[in-house]
């Protein structure tokens, strides 16, 4: 067998397993724990893109009344997301937005698996929309 087969026949059996365990790692939906994470960490990159936005000093922190906080997630149910990948979970949130009071409120939400095999949640456009995101 020729060195470039060898290499082709290589190439087929690592992305084999790769997609493997792409499929095993999200074939579990995302614990309570990893939703308050994925919720935390889209609240803190609202606040870096309201840190940076154009005129803001360099170091500008925006005050904590200015900004979305996530305290807390109770989750209700998720079930795998159709047609696209990862979960859609119903959450109750425990969360402060922007020039309001901390409030709980329900939320539907799609959350996939990244590269680092962590969560990350994908709000749709409209929260009150039915269409499907």
């Amino acid at each position: 067998m020729n060195p470039n087969m060898k290499l082709a026949i290589l190439l087929i059996i690592v992305t084999s397993l790769f997609s493997q365990w792409l499929y095993a790692a999200e074939a579990t939906e995302p614990s309570e724990a990893e939703l308050l994470k994925a919720y935390q960490a889209y609240a803190a990159d609202i606040a870096s893109i309201q840190s940076n936005l154009p005129g803001m000093p360099k170091d500008y922190t925006p005050p904590e009344n200015m900004t979305y906080r996530v305290h807390a997630v109770k989750k209700l149910a998720c079930e795998k997301a159709l047609g696209k990948p990862g979960y859609v979970c119903d959450s109750l949130l425990d969360e402060t937005y922007p020039m309001q009071k901390r409030s709980k409120n329900m939320h539907e939400d799609r959350f996939i698996m990244t590269t680092d095999k962590s969560w990350m949640v994908i709000i749709p456009p409209a929260r009150n929309s039915n269409s499907a995101y």
